[in-house]
């Protein structure tokens, strides 16, 4: 977006920003942002932590820590989503696809108040290499049409956890989410706010 001219703050926990803090989300207010792309941590709501064999009390300790992230992060997350739809500004929320978060009470309510969009990383050149070394598209592979996908579970030579690596924006895709933005921000009027999520 800063190369097409857009002035961009980036508002994030790994530059300082905790919106749990009321006085940083004052000052997201006082911005006033145009567009703002929301994507809080996703990690807890990923279906691979029902993959992983856990005690009742492994699987109480999720519970409580999902629903914490969702009365923090959720709920921060739909509140700006609809301060910025009822200003008549737009916002863009993201998560994978299959996330858990996308099921609970919090994102129902706000979903019902946008649209829905699905990317698939690997239209936009996404690749990691595989237990041999070999860049193969990211996908799930139940999903694979014409071609092979790395599953995104386990690790890989030189890029660790698959699904860690995965969850980094591939380039392409932001190029093409920034022209939609642009698109839907500047060249539409009269429309609602969107909810976004990926597929890895």
């Amino acid at each position: 977006m800063q190369a097409s001219g857009y002035q961009v703050k980036t508002f994030d926990l790994n530059n300082g920003w905790d919106f749990t803090i009321h006085s940083n989300m004052k000052m997201l207010r006082q911005e006033c942002p145009d567009f703002v792309w929301l994507a809080p941590p996703c990690t807890i709501w990923s279906p691979l932590q029902e993959l992983t064999p856990r005690t009742e009390e492994q699987q109480t300790a999720l519970l409580c820590e999902r629903d914490y992230q969702e009365h923090v992060h959720l709920k921060f997350t739909r509140r700006v989503f609809e301060e910025q739809a009822r200003d008549d500004r737009d916002a863009g929320v993201e998560q994978p696809a299959r996330a858990k978060s996308w099921k609970t009470s919090t994102f129902r309510q706000m979903t019902n108040k946008g649209w829905m969009a699905t990317l698939d990383q690997c239209a936009f050149g996404a690749t990691l290499p595989d237990k041999d070394g070999l860049h193969v598209p990211i996908k799930k592979p139940h999903l694979a049409r014409d071609h092979d996908h790395l599953p995104i579970e386990g690790s890989s030579p030189g890029v660790g956890n698959i699904a860690k690596a995965s969850a980094t924006y591939q380039p392409q895709m932001c190029k093409e989410i920034a022209k939609q933005i642009h698109y839907h921000t500047y060249t539409l009027t009269d429309t609602p706010a969107a909810a976004q999520h990926h597929n890895q």
